[in-house]
């Protein structure tokens, strides 16, 4: 099972929560949006957990793939995908 965590909670993350909720070897684990309220919102109606910032969601235990997809993604976020040496296709 992939844990999967969400980094931005915007207009369109509630269709990215439905496609990861739809898919049988994947979880919605966690999301985090840059401290709008949006993100727990989001974790709750999918009983994930809301993180405070995407390094908390990245370094956390609880997410082995992160999809990023904020309108204004820096760098920093838009380049990492998996932890703990998982591979293969959702």
């Amino acid at each position: 099972m992939y844990k999967i965590g969400i980094v931005g909670a915007g207009a369109v993350a509630d269709l990215h929560a439905q496609a990861v909720a739809s898919l049988p070897n994947a979880q919605l684990t966690g999301c985090c949006d840059g401290g709008s309220g949006r993100a727990k919102v989001l974790a709750d109606q999918y009983g994930a957990i809301a993180f405070a910032n995407y390094q908390a969601l990245i370094e956390s235990p609880e997410v082995d793939v992160a999809h990023c997809h904020p309108q204004r993604a820096s760098p920093a976020t838009s380049y990492f995908g998996g932890r703990g040496g998982q591979a293969g296709s959702l």
